[in-house]
């Protein structure tokens, strides 16, 4: 067995075995989430107390919901690596492409599930993880905007006769 395919076979091995998590964990982080925003969150901003209950609830949702929203991350992380792995590799560019593609997708994962349970804690948390996501985000989607900026400025304007 030549060392490409023994080195395919454990990446192979590795996302047979991290997908199914990184799936488990993002069903459970939207679960959390959704609980949260729909029901938790609402149902505590309806209680009349001297204290409001729903900077508390939201934090409370936000630690569980990150708890597995971080898992699912590293696992995502893991899928996607070895994803990269094991495709076949057409060109170096188009790996690229998959790899900040999925972890630019992972930023927006987060950013989804973390930016609005932040913004009923306090609207300033949701404002600075608003700014956080964005900058991330656009770590990742620098090489895919600039491949495509790319592709189009190779592209030669067709001439009519």
């Amino acid at each position: 067995m030549s060392k490409r395919t023994q080195s395919s076979t454990n990446f192979g091995v590795q996302f047979r075995s991290s997908f199914p998590s990184f799936i488990l964990n993002l069903l459970m982080t939207f679960l959390m989430w959704l609980y949260g925003l729909a029901i938790f969150i609402p149902l505590s901003s309806l209680v009349s107390s001297p204290l409001s209950l729903t900077p508390i609830v939201s934090s409370i949702f936000f630690v569980a919901t990150m708890y597995f929203l971080v898992r699912a991350v590293l696992d995502g992380k893991r899928t996607v690596d070895s994803y990269v792995q094991i495709a076949p590799t057409k060109s170096q560019s188009r790996l690229l492409v998959i790899k900040n593609g999925g972890y630019g997708g992972l930023v927006l994962l987060t950013g989804i599930a973390v930016i609005p349970l932040s913004w009923w804690i306090h609207p300033v948390f949701g404002g600075i993880t608003l700014v956080g996501i964005v900058v991330v985000g656009m770590f990742f989607a620098t090489p895919l905007i600039q491949r495509a900026v790319e592709r189009l400025a190779s592209h030669q304007p067709r001439r009519s006769k």
